[in-house]
């Protein structure tokens, strides 16, 4: 093998935890004057130094423990161990996922690993700690998102984009996907181990069945990634005060539910409005109104509404978001439900928040509103009252 001479990188058409495939992978390409570099694998490529053609042998050695993401030495074997297999004629190249990469040029160097007893029990610590791993992935992938939403699937949809949710579970299921068959994959040599077969035949791997679903995976991954960070920076810049937005308004505001003369705080952090649109939700507002109003006889109104609005595409939808923003609130720990009047609503509800405020959700055909309104002046208006005016 001529070393000086100029390397190469490939993308490696198998996937991690493919013994076979990539034994013949790495084989194949010895045979073509491409050798493992030693410490040459990164990621999902692989780089080899140019030398001659020459019939080689790789072997994949389980790892005695699954390494760190940080870990250096990419979980390196032991001293000992690279030493009782140089003594067999095998060098240490490189490690990949669960496994230790061996090769050798002598043909009559023996086998690594021909006690079929010691291969199997190898074999069922690693297929036990992929059952661990498909469990903690979807874990963290399906079920922690979830419980972190607390029930508000939709509404966080329609904030984010569902176009992004929807890539983004996409992905997670992908994902997922290729941890289970990994588990399957080597909870099958695991069984032609304990069956005392050998794992070393020699297979032809498709590398464009292979490569092509990781490049559709890394374009969908990235599109994802651009455009939850455009969507996050995009977040806060919609939002203008209230004077500055021209557009009608599909719900009542402070100054139609308490008439008189009304005069707008205007806190500069939190008074205004942000309109977006989505594809199951093509309005969703985000409303924040403070004001005094002088009513008639003197007395004044002084207070904050704030409202969550969502019009869908259609009534069903528009249910289901009522009902989790419903449950949003109800698991909160101090939900206390309210009477209240009838509003013409298809779906209403009433309690008072976290911090005792009154809230409603209604929601009427394909509309939805989640509104709270707090009074501190000496005049004040009922619920039944205001939450009847919302929707109109």
């Amino acid at each position: 093998m001529e070393s000086g001479k100029r390397g190469t990188v490939r993308l490696i058409p198998c996937a991690d935890y493919d013994i076979e495939g990539l034994q013949s992978y790495f084989e194949e390409m010895a045979a073509k004057g491409l050798h493992l570099k030693k410490d040459g694998i990164f990621a999902y490529f692989a780089s080899f130094e140019r030398g001659e053609p020459r019939e080689a042998r790789y072997r994949m050695d389980v790892k005695e423990k699954r390494s760190p993401i940080m870990d250096g030495d990419n979980g390196r074997p032991t001293d000992e161990q690279i030493e009782l297999c140089g003594e067999l004629g095998w060098e240490y190249v490189d490690s990949i996922g669960a496994f230790h990469i061996f090769r050798t040029y002598d043909a009559a160097a023996p086998e690594l690993n021909t006690d079929a007893a010691l291969q199997s029990i190898a074999a069922r610590r690693i297929v036990r700690s992929q059952i661990d791993s498909v469990l903690v992935l979807c874990f963290w992938l399906l079920i922690y998102p979830v419980l972190k939403l607390d029930g508000l699937l939709l509404p966080t949809m329609f904030t984010v984009g569902t176009d992004v949710m929807l890539l983004a579970f996409i992905i997670d299921i992908w994902w997922i996907a290729g941890s289970i068959a990994r588990l399957i994959y080597l909870s099958r040599i695991k069984k032609r181990l304990e069956a005392g077969e050998s794992i070393v035949r020699r297979v032809k791997r498709s590398s464009a069945r292979y490569i092509a679903p990781r490049i559709v995976f890394a374009v969908l991954a990235a599109a994802t990634v651009c455009l939850f960070i455009a969507r996050w920076s995009e977040a806060d810049k919609g939002r203008i005060p209230l004077e500055e937005y021209a557009g009608e308004l599909p719900f009542a505001t402070i100054a139609d539910i308490v008439p008189g003369k009304y005069e707008r705080m205007g806190f500069p952090v939190t008074d205004g409005i942000q309109v977006r649109s989505d594809i199951l939700a093509p309005v969703v507002i985000d409303f924040r109104e403070y004001a005094a109003v002088t009513v008639s006889g003197g007395k004044a109104f002084s207070g904050g509404l704030l409202i969550d609005y969502y019009e869908t595409v259609s009534p069903r939808l528009a249910r289901a978001t009522a009902e989790e923003l419903l449950l949003n609130a109800r698991l909160k720990r101090h939900y206390t439900p309210i009477e209240l009047a009838d509003t013409g609503a298809d779906m209403q509800a009433a309690y008072y928040d976290e911090v005792h405020m009154p809230t409603v959700i209604l929601q009427k055909g394909s509309r939805v509103i989640k509104a709270t309104l707090y009074q501190t002046g000496e005049y004040t208006i009922s619920m039944d009252e205001w939450a009847g005016k919302l929707l109109g």
